[in-house]
């Protein structure tokens, strides 16, 4: 159902649709889509043109109107290479001033790994999916109890269509 009235029985005030019974989410006059009567988590627009999605009352992730995703800042990168990506992390778990984390997984866990498996690619293509370079991380060898892996550099030579090693690092 929905209701418009000022407040729910919750003393909420604004817009808010409910399931068998209870608040499932909330408009408030701030424009904000509030969940489950959880008003530390919601997504909002803080800016012309611009989204942000706030869990434990911290803003996680946003949209700008550059249609840059920035997590864990709501600042863009301004100069250098980085004022070109649609992407950006701040910071980790351990905190926003935190060295950067970007983990790319393989959706198993390590002792279902073998000797060779891929774990990861980084690729650089074009837009129709030629891929120039790519840099891949491997299992390189058991993993009963330990982590061994490898890097493997691929580059596309001219006249060439796939990419081939180039360099591995052990």
């Amino acid at each position: 159902t929905y209701d418009s009235d000022a407040s729910n029985s919750t003393g909420y005030s604004g817009h808010y649709f409910q399931a068998d019974g209870a608040e499932k989410l909330r408009i408030n006059a701030s424009g904000q889509l509030i969940f489950d009567a959880d008003t530390n988590t919601h997504i909002a627009r803080p800016a012309a043109d611009t989204l942000a999605v706030t869990t434990g009352g911290s803003e996680r992730v946003r949209i700008n109107s550059q249609g840059k995703v920035l997590v864990n800042t709501t600042t863009a990168s301004s100069a250098g290479n980085s004022q070109y990506s649609l992407f950006e992390v701040s910071g980790n778990t351990s905190g926003a001033t935190a060295a950067g984390v970007l983990s790319i997984k393989r959706g198993v866990a390590s002792a279902s790994l073998s000797n060779g498996d891929t774990i990861g690619r980084l690729v650089f293509s074009g837009l129709d999916g030629g891929d120039f370079a790519f840099i891949q991380a491997s299992v390189d060898a058991d993993t009963t109890t330990d982590f061994p892996g490898r890097m493997m550099f691929y580059t596309c030579a001219d006249g060439a269509t796939s990419a081939t090693e180039r360099m591995r690092i052990h």
